[in-house]
């Protein structure tokens, strides 16, 4: 049987699932690289439309709000008569080149961004850092510079998702596994309370892949639709180990050491 109708098999059968305990381990590896795929899109995808929406909103402050300014020998400039205040979605950009705001009046706004003639305040969730221009002396950057390194991280944004996704599928990945074999593990104390005394360690292991299917494709439909609950990981590996059960009691007959197959096959 192929990965694939394994895995629609995965989603409602735990007697087909009780079918997979001799297939070699090579074939269950690649099968949880398979799942932590499939179940990967949603988050890929709406990381994808996060950073193209970031990247858009961006350049629409930048090219379209912000005025001409210049940050030249560690002193903002801009072309403004006032102070310049913008709300985007909660997070304040303050443009203050002559200073005209306290620093108490700042932390007013909340989080914030505030460029003042020497230096720039950014108050997030509650910290307060301050950056000294003059730390930038001898560096030049106009509004120009700016919509021109937008424009060149724009051409970058497919390969700044597909890195992002590479790194984020390995960690998932490791993540699986990790909970592939602590479950393998507990699943050695389903061996004797239903009196299955052939079933290795290697057996609850390759059967915990599959256990763990349906919790996995759950909260990553759950987490895309915007449903979070608490205590995912705890309820994901309850949920497993039930599956895990059901699997296990399924199986009816020894395992047959001369024919089973080679653990290392694909």
């Amino acid at each position: 049987m192929n990965i694939f109708k394994q895995f629609i098999k995965s989603l409602y059968s735990p007697k087909e699932m009780a079918n997979f305990y001799q297939q070699g381990i090579g074939k269950t590896i690649l099968y949880i690289f398979f799942l932590v795929l499939i179940t990967s899109i949603p988050f890929f995808i709406s990381i994808g439309i996060a950073i193209n929406q970031l990247h858009a909103a961006a350049e629409t402050v930048v090219k379209s709000d912000l005025p001409e300014f210049v940050i030249d020998n560690g002193e903002f400039t801009a072309d403004v008569d006032e102070p310049l205040i913008m709300d985007q979605d909660g997070l304040v950009l303050l443009l203050d080149p002559n200073s005209e705001f306290s620093l108490s009046e700042i932390e007013d706004f909340g989080d914030v961004i505030a460029l003042q003639r020497y230096e720039v305040i950014t108050i997030i969730d509650g910290t307060t850092d301050i950056f000294d221009l003059g730390q930038t002396d001898g560096f030049t950057i106009s509004k120009s510079d700016l919509e021109s390194l937008l424009d060149t991280v724009g051409s970058f944004i497919p390969l700044i998702i597909f890195l992002f996704a590479a790194i984020m599928y390995i960690l998932f990945s490791i993540g699986k596994f990790i909970q592939v074999t602590l479950l393998g593990l507990v699943g050695l104390i389903l061996k004797g309370s239903l009196n299955k005394p052939f079933i290795k360690y290697r057996h609850t292991w390759i059967l915990s892949a599959y256990a763990v299917t349906i919790p996995t494709v759950l909260f990553a439909i759950l987490e895309f639709i915007g449903i979070y609950i608490p205590y995912t990981t705890i309820i994901s590996f309850t949920a497993a180990f039930f599956i895990l059960y059901l699997i296990v009691k399924e199986i009816k007959e020894d395992v047959n050491e001369e024919q089973e197959e080679d653990i290392t096959q694909w």
